[in-house]
């Protein structure tokens, strides 16, 4: 279990909130799966990932094989390149999300980490509250219809 190794998983919910230099620091559980270097990237569902070094540039193999030639696959690649910045864990294990992300997931204070096993989310806590009812309220179902 080395810093940045993948060999830890990523669980469960921490609340935090980002300082007014809009730093975040990360959860003392999770600190060991990152290395200095940490990747943000805009994902699904109106939330951000972090990704250590080996699990981005897994995504980003995938994503990166997509066909040039197939307009989704271009959309897909563009999103998500565009939407990817290296940022720095500095020695109080704080990072600084870029700005432009933060509003692109309209994340001003409060925020939680979701752990999903990976990387981890980052969420708007309103959004996140919201969201999380619903799935609760759709686990079975969705289980079921997924695994049987």
């Amino acid at each position: 279990m080395g810093v940045g190794g993948g060999k830890f998983m990523l669980l469960g919910q921490y609340f935090h909130s980002l300082d007014n230099k809009m730093r975040l620091v990360l959860p003392s559980k999770a600190r060991q799966e990152f290395s200095t270097d940490i990747y943000v990237t805009l994902d699904f569902d109106n939330c951000l990932s972090l990704y250590n070094e080996e699990n981005y540039k897994k995504r980003a193999e995938a994503i990166q094989s997509l066909s040039d030639f197939d307009e989704k696959s271009r959309l897909l690649k563009r999103v998500f390149f565009s939407n990817s910045q290296v940022v720095t864990m500095d020695s109080q294990f704080r990072i600084i999300i870029p700005s432009f992300l933060l509003n692109k997931v309209h994340i001003t204070k409060e925020v939680v980490l979701v752990g999903m096993n990976d990387h981890l989310e980052v969420w708007d806590k309103d959004k996140f509250t919201e969201v999380d009812k619903h799935n609760e309220e759709n686990y079975s179902k969705s289980a079921q219809e997924l695994i049987g």
